[in-house]
């Protein structure tokens, strides 16, 4: 007996903002293994908050209404700006390893 699924071409994979959103992971994800031992807690919080992007828009996509699939793209445009965040303190904290 063969099953089937309802979803199975995965719609949200054809989205360009989750083609986007999984880019920027990887980018994140290239830049922060590089970054020193001192840093590395911070550079895996920002690989995290970047994973969460595309997560969140994939699940948003499944959801049964709009409503819920704008919540969820609000969740990841908020984990965008997490990740800019930890960002910023990178750079602050690199600076201050390196020079200080």
């Amino acid at each position: 007996m063969e099953m089937t699924y309802r979803n199975k071409n995965r719609g949200y994979q054809q989205l360009r903002v989750w083609q986007d959103a999984i880019e920027y992971y990887c980018l994140n994800c290239r830049v922060f293994k590089t970054f020193q031992f001192e840093l590395r807690r911070v550079g895996s919080q920002a690989i995290a908050s970047a994973d969460s992007v595309h997560r969140n828009i994939a699940e948003g996509y499944c959801r049964r209404s709009l409503r819920e699939y704008l919540q969820f793209l609000n969740e990841s445009l908020e984990r965008k700006q997490e990740t800019g965040g930890w960002i910023d303190s990178l750079i602050i904290k690199e600076s201050n390893v390196a020079y200080g």
